[in-house]
């Protein structure tokens, strides 16, 4: 993972179902990509990803970006699953 703040994506098959539109995680903008996790519980927590732990910094909500990607308004259906920000604290 390279980078200062290192994102997980929760939630991306949601968006799938509900839109019919497909992102993979670097149009997403995405460094780690994990499925069944939940993730907002792990603001403020210590984590370990492999060997790699990492400290919980907030909720990543979605942004203009993914509007750009793909159509107007989409933004709406992914608020509060759009992954976690989060940085190294140990490797």
């Amino acid at each position: 993972m390279a980078g200062g703040g290192h994102r997980t994506r929760g939630r991306s098959d949601a968006l799938t179902r509900e839109t019919g539109i497909e992102l993979s995680p670097a149009e997403c903008g995405r460094n780690v990509v994990c499925r069944g996790v939940c993730l907002n519980p792990l603001v403020g927590a210590t984590f370990q990803v492999g060997e790699t732990v990492l400290l919980g910094l907030r909720p990543r909500e979605p942004c203009a970006r993914l509007e750009q990607l793909t159509r107007p308004g989409l933004i709406r259906g992914p608020i509060h699953r759009g992954g976690l920000r989060a940085e190294i604290s140990m490797s």
